[in-house]
């Protein structure tokens, strides 16, 4: 577990290459629904249009001044899909639960929904273990989940 104080705050510009960095990961790849990796000028336009949308919010984990990892939210319909990561230094040290947990606090009165690859097994413990029901949905690779 990580014991330093852990919060949430809101992505800027300034991250742009802390995003690009954490976003083409090896791991983070893997486990994303859209596996190639992400170039530059796609990233800068994406980041853009991520900060100026009403149904985007994106925020960074962060211990004191330390940038931990990543959590975004769309809004599709009457939900907001959860897409988050942490950084490759401090995984297996409980953050995941942690920036859900967060994130669950920050946005209480918000629908949350998840989409989960099947072979992520820490990420479906993470949605299972703070409470969010798994929808039954006929799929051979992903688990979707909503709270």
């Amino acid at each position: 577990m990580y014991n330093q104080t852990l919060f949430l705050r809101e992505a800027t510009e300034n991250d742009a290459e802390l995003l690009f960095g954490w976003v083409n990961e090896e791991n983070v790849r893997k486990n994303s629904i859209r596996q190639e990796p992400v170039t530059w000028d796609n990233h800068i336009k994406w980041l853009a249009k991520k900060l100026n949308s009403p149904e985007t919010k994106l925020f960074i984990l962060c211990s004191e001044n330390e940038a931990l990892g990543q959590i975004r939210v769309d809004k599709k319909d009457l939900y907001w899909e959860i897409d988050y990561s942490v950084d490759y230094q401090y995984r297996g040290k409980g953050l995941g639960k942690e920036i859900v947990r967060l994130l669950i606090k920050k946005l209480e009165n918000y629908k949350l929904k998840a989409t989960v690859k099947k072979q992520n097994k820490a990420s479906i413990n993470v949605f299972v273990n703070l409470g969010f029901k798994k929808i039954q949905i006929e799929s051979d690779d992903f688990e979707y989940f909503e709270y």
